[in-house]
């Protein structure tokens, strides 16, 4: 994975759903941040119009 620039995000979640991120993390020996940009990517990808009749990207 190539270095972009980064922001800072905050966010509350479930504890039982971060009690699964961290176990999930610790068996696969994955980092957290890892985890979160690939399935915030995969959720943006299936949840959002790539493209416009005019080429113009949509969200």
């Amino acid at each position: 994975m190539s270095q972009e620039e980064t922001k800072k995000l905050n966010a509350e979640i479930p504890i039982e759903l971060k009690k699964r991120l961290d176990v999930y993390c610790s068996m696969n020996d994955r980092f957290i941040y890892n985890v979160v940009i690939e399935a915030l990517e995969e959720y943006l990808d299936k949840n959002t119009q790539k493209e416009t009749p005019k080429g113009e990207l949509s969200i």
